[in-house]
């Protein structure tokens, strides 16, 4: 059966066979010899000018709805961590113990690159994979297939990508019954829906809803040139993916006492910054029901605040916190704070679905806001400004560590 074919619980369960029945393991075949595959496959789908890297990037074109600009950046960011280096030092992690088992991995649609790490860390740690494909989007996870095959056949054969309904309980139920491991991408209901089903014993990694912010403190705005380099430093973080992701920022929170206020910075990110961002990146259509968001969104910014619009992107500066999620399509409310004291307290609800947060300011101050987080049983990813969407692949996901759940811990 063709990985583009919908598949019956039938043909799940067989591919899920044949993957217990693959022969050598991973493992057998040896650390070295899975990382330089893996690499190479990336490194094929990286280059434009191979032919799979060209029939990547027009399938990811239609099935994404970015612009080629976009998909471009998406795909030479993603791509560019899996490196022999980044993978090794995933691998030290396991720390010489052996996979967990068959890992199937539910994939979701709104950032199509999401899908290589969620399918190589299994492989890395030395599991089987047999993957299900977002619905309407199995464009990367395929041509991680083809360039496997190509790049090393054998370590090909411990991944298997299958595609059906949501609604397929039989498929589903195939899939869940033949993993030790199962690696959950979507919203909250999905990943509760899906965990549920699970066979008693399953290991579930989670990754469900999430949200990004952003947060500066008054030493990180001291002059109108190094807020204006911050703001284009935001300007991608916002504009990459269209602001689609886990990692896309919904809202800034701005320090005050600072030589720029929040309201200065809003100008500049909505007149200066996304404007450019917008020439070098530009963002894909929309549709009707993204439309009709982003139209009530801005309503009720101006109701709230101040907004500053522009044809494909707005920003609003909405003052004291009050935060709420946004449309995506590089809308963004800007507010202002007492200290971080306040700011946690406004972040705390959110919980784990806060996934990250860009900090501007020296390390030191990244770091003093880190340890606000250190209670959390799941922190949020800290980073700078401009970093927010291209997170190395060595790095914990969802406050997690890379191969957790993936590995045997006694």
């Amino acid at each position: 059966m063709s990985s583009r074919e919908i598949a019956s619980a039938s043909d799940v369960r067989k591919a899920a066979e044949r993957l217990s029945c693959v022969t050598p393991s991973l493992r057998e075949l040896g650390d070295a010899r899975v990382v330089q595959a893996l690499s190479a496959a990336a490194t094929k789908l990286a280059d434009p000018s191979d032919p799979l890297g060209r029939t990547l990037r027009d399938e990811a074109r239609v099935a994404s709805g970015l612009s080629p600009e976009m998909v471009e950046w998406c795909l030479t960011t993603t791509l560019s961590t899996v490196t022999p280096t980044a993978l090794l030092s995933v691998l030290e992690q396991a720390q010489g113990k052996p996979p967990a088992g068959t890992c199937a991995v539910v994939l979701a649609g709104n950032v199509f690159t999401a899908a290589l790490r969620a399918i190589y860390l299994p492989l890395v740690a030395g599991a089987p994979v047999i993957a299900k494909a977002a619905t309407g989007d199995d464009v990367l996870a395929h041509h991680v297939q083809l360039a496997l095959a190509a790049t090393d056949p054998e370590v090909a054969r411990s991944y298997e990508l299958v595609r059906f309904a949501r609604e397929d309980d039989l498929a589903m139920r195939a899939l869940l019954d033949h993993a030790n491991v199962v690696s959950i991408y979507g919203d909250d209901a999905s990943v509760e829906q899906i965990s549920a089903r699970a066979r008693a014993g399953t290991t579930i990694i989670p990754h469900g809803h999430g949200l990004s912010a952003l947060y500066f403190p008054k030493e990180g705005l001291e002059t109108e040139s190094s807020a204006r380099d911050l703001a284009r430093r935001v300007a991608l973080d916002i504009a990459a993916y269209d602001q689609h992701g886990c990692l896309s920022p919904h809202f800034v929170v701005i320090e005050r006492g600072g030589r720029i206020d929040a309201r200065r910075f809003a100008q500049l990110l909505a007149t200066d910054a996304l404007p450019m961002i917008e020439a070098l990146l530009p963002r894909g259509p929309l549709h009707a029901h993204e439309k009709a968001a982003c139209l009530q969104w801005r309503a009720a910014a101006s109701a709230r605040g101040e907004l500053f619009a522009n044809p494909h992107s707005a920003v609003s500066y909405e003052g004291p916190l009050s935060l709420r999620e946004n449309p995506g399509a590089r809308h963004i409310a800007i507010h202002d704070c007492a200290n971080d004291a306040e700011l946690l307290a406004s972040l705390t609800p959110y919980g784990t679905h806060l996934k990250s947060l860009g900090i501007a300011g020296p390390r030191e101050i990244r770091e003093r806001i880190t340890t606000l987080f250190a209670a959390s049983p799941r922190p949020p990813r800290i980073c700078r400004p401009g970093e927010m969407q291209t997170p190395a692949f060595t790095v914990p996901a969802d406050g997690l560590p890379a191969l957790h759940g993936l590995i045997c811990e006694q």
